[in-house]
């Protein structure tokens, strides 16, 4: 019996909203949120989407990671950021800044992994690399 990509597509999504809704999201470690950029990475590259994905996950990691340390200072009175740039020695801002950074550089590197490794385009780069 053949699943179409339709059902398999809701089923995911039904998946991952079970996680976001059931709590499981906060047990989750810090970095778990490139798994989903990783196989982002790999339905893009198997869709054969021409987009820069190291770029396109790099911006966006850094504004979701810098928003949420500009929300999170928001919702907690700036006692937060104010304690660790005391002991980091840097102001809020910058802290912000190198959060986004970090976060950035990571979903970018996620992304970018995933269309590489499993991806039907990672053999012709392999072959090129070789060849060169």
């Amino acid at each position: 019996m053949k699943i179409s990509r339709f059902i398999k597509f809701l089923v995911f999504l039904v998946a991952i909203a079970l996680i976001v809704t059931s709590g499981l999201i906060a047990t989750l470690p810090w970095w778990s949120f490139t798994v989903p950029l990783f196989l982002l990475g790999v339905f893009i590259d198997h869709r054969q989407w021409d987009i820069k994905t190291f770029w396109t996950g790099g911006l966006a990691g850094f504004f979701t990671w810098g928003g949420a340390m500009i929300f999170f200072e928001q919702k907690y009175d700036s006692t937060i950021l104010k304690k660790i740039g005391e002991v980091m020695s840097v102001d809020k801002m910058v802290l912000v800044l190198i959060s986004g950074c970090i976060g950035g550089i990571l979903a970018g590197l996620a992304l970018y992994t995933g269309t590489k490794v499993f991806g039907k385009r990672a053999d012709k780069d392999l072959e090129e690399l070789i060849q060169n």
